[in-house]
C-alpha cells in the first residue's frame, strides 16, 4: 500500500510542477501580448482617425436640414469647421447640448460651423439647435470623405477645402481652440481669418 501512495504522490507532485511550468509560460506570454499592445497603444507617431492636416477634402453628398443636397463645394471659399457628432456618444450629448447658432459665431471663424449627423432622429436624439448648420448623411459619404470613424471630432477647413487642424473637441472650449490654435496664440493660416 506504501508503495501505491507514493507513485500516487509521485504523479501528483510531477502534475502541480506540469501546471505549475504552464503557468508560468502562459503568465509570460499574456505579459508579453499586453506590452506589445501597450507599446502600440502609446506610440507617438500613431495618428488619429481622420484625414490630418495638409489633405484636401475628398468628394461628398449630404442634405442639409432644408432638404437641399449639398457636396463638398459648401467648404470652398470661406473657412469652416465640420463637427462630426453621434447620439450614442455621451460626449457628443454633453457637446450638442452647449451647440448653439450664437455660441458657434462666437467662435470668429468667418465661415460655418457644420455639425454632421446621420439622419433627423439623431438630430432629434442630440437636441441641436435648429438654428445650425446641420447636415445629414444616410450613407456615411460625409465621414467617408473625412476617414472620420470617431466622434465627437472636428476639422478645421481653409477656404481652398484644405484641413488645417484636427481634434476631438470635449467642449466649446476645444472648439474654439480648434479654431484659435493653442490658448493665447492665433492659428497661422492667413485663409482662416475672419472675412
Amino acid at each position: 500500500m506504501s508503495a501505491l501512495w507514493s507513485a500516487l504522490i509521485v504523479v501528483l507532485l510531477v502534475c502541480v510542477a506540469t501546471l505549475s511550468v504552464g503557468y508560468v509560460l502562459l503568465s509570460q506570454r499574456v505579459v508579453a501580448v499586453l506590452s506589445r499592445m501597450e507599446a502600440w497603444l502609446v506610440t507617438p507617431h500613431l495618428r488619429p482617425p481622420g484625414l490630418g492636416a495638409g489633405a484636401r477634402v475628398h468628394s461628398f453628398t449630404a442634405v442639409r436640414q432644408d432638404g437641399v443636397t449639398v457636396n463638398e463645394q459648401i467648404l470652398l471659399g470661406h473657412p469652416s469647421v465640420v463637427l462630426f457628432v453621434k447620439a450614442d456618444c455621451a460626449i457628443c450629448r454633453k457637446l450638442s447640448r452647449r451647440l448653439t447658432r450664437r455660441r458657434l459665431d462666437d467662435l470668429t471663424l468667418g465661415g460655418p460651423v457644420y455639425v454632421v449627423v446621420r439622419n433627423e432622429q439623431e438630430r432629434d436624439a442630440l437636441a441641436l439647435d435648429p438654428g445650425l448648420h446641420i447636415l445629414f448623411q444616410e450613407d456615411g459619404t460625409v465621414s467617408w470623405a473625412f476617414r472620420s470613424t470617431a466622434t465627437p471630432q472636428a476639422f478645421l477647413i481653409d477656404a481652398d477645402g484644405i484641413v488645417v487642424a484636427v481634434g476631438f473637441p470635449n467642449s466649446l472650449r476645444d472648439l474654439k481652440q480648434l479654431v484659435t490654435g493653442a490658448p493665447g496664440e492665433p492659428r497661422a493660416s492667413a485663409q482662416i481669418t475672419a472675412h
